[in-house]
């Protein structure tokens, strides 16, 4: 928790916690990403259940990488729609 804090990332990793706790372990069927952040695309495409969608819709600074788990997405069927208009 205190890398999250150090990098401002207390309140991302809190509604993550409570994401499954209201949920029951289980996640969101649709998570949508609007920051533009790598923390938040990887909360996004944690928040959501077995089968769920993940929208990134926020545009990240030129250059930024992000990292995502490919198998959970794709042993848990997550869909990733990536918008941009």
């Amino acid at each position: 928790r205190d890398v999250e804090r150090s990098r401002g990332l207390g309140d991302v990793y809190k509604r993550q916690i409570i994401t499954q706790e209201i949920t029951g372990g289980k996640g969101v069927d649709v998570a949508v990403e609007a920051l533009g952040k790598p923390q938040t695309f990887a909360q996004c495409t944690q928040s959501v259940k077995d089968g769920g969608k993940a929208v990134m819709i926020g545009l990240a600074q030129a250059g930024s990488l992000g990292e995502v788990d490919i198998n959970r997405l794709v042993r848990r069927k997550v869909c990733s729609l990536y918008l941009y208009t």
